[in-house]
């Protein structure tokens, strides 16, 4: 890239990292539901007995006999997130799709909505994009699944996924990420992030078919919030990761222009140094 574009792109990414980019700063309660969101990693915990969610059919459901024998992916989110959901599930399914185990024939695939407004039809539909996307196997043991407030709150607790949703837009403050469980309903490992190594993912999953129990992994702070349709913009904490990222990014475009700035007076002092030595 040349100098002068180095610094076009500075100043673009410079005008999005500036103060006045967003008014929506954030105030006490709109920070206190970010910080409730995190995924604590209760490894070892055993998923709550006898809770009862509906699945995209609309039947009632429990976690063991979705699990049955296998060890299970376990994604919690929510389907009409506009957000982090999403990126969620296409990470999941670039993760699944090159690996050897099936979904179905080796493991289970679970994603349960922390939302008890929303209902099975809603769950079908992004279950059946899901399912298509995968394009493996017949689906069956895939699951997407809807619960009451109570039902989400008991797996959510287990789990370690703490969530809020904000009271002036709707939405749900939550982290990204999923977990493994094991054949007899352990969680034995964590993903965080957007990002899901394929053969990290596969081993948890031979750890956790022989009901073992895998190590913590570095948190990844992603968290879901928020995004206000009204206001078309995102909140002022989000917006402060952004312009993080933005001044790294500014800083990386200054070290590589230093660098090409002295290649170039290199390239330069040798080829005089060359000229030099012809004219001798």
């Amino acid at each position: 890239m040349r100098p002068h574009s180095l610094i076009l792109l500075a100043l673009l990414l410079a005008s999005f990292a500036a103060p006045g980019f967003t008014q929506d700063v954030p105030d006490g309660p709109e920070a206190q539901v970010l910080k409730e969101a995190a995924y604590e990693q209760n490894l070892g915990a055993s998923l709550p007995e006898r809770t009862t969610f509906i699945d995209h059919e609309g039947q009632l459901v429990q976690l063991p006999a979705l699990i049955g024998d296998r060890p299970a992916i376990v994604v919690l989110g929510y389907y009409e997130c506009p957000m982090l959901c999403s990126l969620v599930h296409d990470g999941l399914l670039n993760a699944i799709r090159p690996m050897e185990m099936e979904a179905g024939r080796d493991y289970s695939l679970i994603s349960v909505s922390i939302s008890p407004e929303e209902d099975a039809t809603l769950a079908a539909r992004q279950r059946q994009t899901f399912v298509q996307r995968y394009g493996r196997g017949d689906g069956s043991a895939i699951h997407f699944l809807t619960g009451s407030r109570q039902s989400i709150s008991r797996l959510a607790s287990t789990a370690g996924f703490r969530f809020a949703r904000d009271p002036r837009t709707g939405l749900y403050s939550h982290a990204a990420g999923f977990f493994v469980v094991t054949p007899d309903e352990t969680i034995s490992r964590y993903f965080l992030g957007l990002e899901y190594d394929s053969v990290e993912l596969e081993q948890a999953l031979l750890t956790a078919q022989e009901g073992e129990t895998g190590g913590l992994v570095e948190a990844i702070l992603l968290r879901c919030f928020h995004y206000d349709p009204r206001q078309g913009k995102y909140g002022g904490l989000v917006m402060a990761g952004l312009r993080g990222g933005a001044v790294l990014t500014l800083l990386a475009l200054g070290i590589t222009m230093v660098l090409v700035s002295r290649r170039r007076r290199a390239s330069h002092a040798s080829s005089a140094a060359k000229e030099a030595s012809a004219t001798r």
